[in-house]
Parts: C-alpha cells; structure tokens; sequence
C-alpha cells in the first residue's frame, strides 16, 4: 500500500516536469503574503494564516505554494486534454492584467462585469456573441463614404453603439464554442456569482482568495494578496505559462508538425477536438457541458509556442 508521502513525493515528481518554475521566495518578493487588517479576516481562511503584524494578517505562503502547485497542475491538465480555462476579473485595479494574460494564452475572459447567467444561461450568451460577428460582418461592408448597400446611416449608428455595448461584457468570450470546463476567479468577494454558477453546473473553480475572501464552493483555494497589482501579475502569469506548455504538449501528443504544414496542423487539431467533443456527448446525453474547441486565437498561440525548442525550468520539490 502506498504512503502519502509517496503519493506527494510522486505528484511533486509529475508536477516539477511540466509547470513553470517559482519559488516561496519568488512570493514573497511578489506581496503575495500581505493580508487584511485583522478586524476584517474571515475565519474560514484560518488554515491559511500564519500570523499577523501590525495588525496586518500574514499568509502562510508554504500553504500558497502548495496550494498553487496543485492547480496549475489541474489546469495543466485538463487544457492537455482540449479543455479551456475561464479568467474571471471584474476589479478595476488589476483587470487588465488578467485580460492580457488571458489573450495571450487564447483563453475566454471576463473582466469588465459578471452578468448573472454567463454560465447557466449559456444560450443567451450564444445568441450575444453571434450578434457580435453579425454586426461586424455589417460595418466592414461600409465603403469609404460610410455608405452601405442596406442599412442607413442611422441604421449603422445604431449598430455599430450596440456592438460597442456588447462587446464590453462578450468581446472575451466570442472564440469559445461552449461552456470553459474550468473557471478562475481572481477575486472571490467581488465574482462570488461567477463561482455560485460554477458550482451548479459542477464546473471546477480556482479562486485567488485573500484572508477576508469567501472560499465556499472552491474546488482550489490559493491563499494570496489579491489587491496587490504586482500578485496579480504573478500569479496570472503563472497559469499563463501553465496552458502554454499544455496546448503544446497537447500538440505534441497527437505528432501534430505544425512547423512543416500548418494548415494541415491546424485542420488536424480542429478534427481531433471534434472527435473528442463528439466522444463524450455519446457518453453523456443529458450532459450539457461539452469539451471546448480551441478558438483561431489559440491556434494561432499553438503555431507560436510549436516553433519553439526550448523547454521550460522545473519546479523543484520543495521541502519546509
């Protein structure tokens, strides 16, 4: 029979071979410990506390470590597996941060505001993104004198104000095909909605939470500062480089040359997505979710990291 500690010294084995490298050092140089003033802390973060100064909570950043670890790990897999991941940000502060992470590693976002039923009403939001691409398609018909061959000009004004609208709160999930299978949430006070419909649609959920966050109906907590923008960065930066290396072992698994033929490549991995989205309908009928298909942005990323040799530093095993 095989001891826990065998068991974690055979997870830190598999880990350390595919995320990126970072240290408890490299969290404390990014503020990643400083919590909220005591008079504020939610008791339910206590696990994850290691003492207080100043009246200042300090995080245990040996539990944030550990706790990261574990879900980069879960990321790391299920995007390997053709999964996609959801960045859920809606604080003013370090928004845009996450929604450039979020583009650069082709993953759906949401970071202006949490409409109630994004996941749950999920055709509604189908039919939003649709519109989108429909009035697009409308504008770019304009000739150069602002004319088009049926709407108005004030037809086109008022389309072109309700794409503007709509792409405030769509614009980042406009490349997904269906429900993420994962969502992440960078703060779990202010997106607590965002986590609620996650968890009736039995969706894993990873939430950076700070010691005056709600951590209920998280499947991953990871104790951290989430007001500081330098944190934020870190840690984003952290599951950013975590999906890259998954789409591209993701390539490399099925022996996709995009190097050689990449328009060959790219029809390949749209197939093998397809099959695999097809495979698990057949499995569950009355399940609704269904395994996402990598959008062009991700393609695009998986040509670009595909052309690199060089493989990313370990996580060493480390021991406190």
């Amino acid at each position: 029979m095989t001891s826990s500690s065998e068991k974690k010294q055979k997870f830190n084995k598999s880990a350390s071979s595919v995320l990126p490298f970072f240290t408890i050092e490299d969290l404390i140089a990014n503020s990643v410990h400083f919590g909220h003033k005591t008079s504020t802390w939610n008791h339910k973060m206590k696990p994850y506390i290691f003492g207080e100064r100043n009246g200042i909570h300090i995080i245990d950043v040996r539990k944030t470590h550990s706790q990261l670890v574990t879900a980069l790990y879960s990321i790391y897999n299920a995007v390997k597996s053709g999964k996609s991941v959801l960045f859920v940000s809606t604080r003013q502060g370090v928004r845009d941060i996450v929604r450039d992470y979020a583009i650069k590693c082709g993953q759906p976002y949401v970071t202006h505001r949490w409409l109630g039923g994004m996941l749950t009403n999920w055709r509604t939001i189908v039919i939003s993104i649709k519109k989108i691409k429909k009035y697009e398609k409308i504008l770019s018909e304009v000739d150069d004198k602002g004319r088009h061959s049926v709407y108005s000009k004030k037809e086109l004004g008022v389309i072109s104000k309700s794409l503007d609208k709509l792409k405030v709160y769509f614009d980042g999930l406009r490349t997904v095909t269906s429900r993420p299978d994962i969502v992440v949430v960078f703060d779990t006070n202010k997106d607590s909605i965002a986590i609620a419909e996650a968890d009736s649609l039995c969706i894993s959920s990873i939430g950076i939470a700070d010691t005056n966050s709600s951590i209920e109906r998280l499947e991953h907590v990871i104790p951290c500062n989430d007001d500081s923008r330098k944190a934020i960065k870190f840690i984003a930066g952290l599951f950013c480089d975590t999906i890259l290396r998954a789409i591209k072992d993701y390539v490399s698994s099925y022996n996709i040359d995009i190097n050689n033929d990449q328009k060959s490549s790219t029809k390949n991995l749209i197939n093998l997505n397809q099959k695999s989205s097809k495979k698990k309908d057949t499995n569950n009928e009355k399940n609704t979710e269904t395994n996402a298909s990598f959008s062009t942005e991700t393609r695009q990323i998986v040509e670009n990291v595909a052309e690199s040799d060089s493989e990313e530093a370990v996580l060493p095993t480390t021991s406190i």
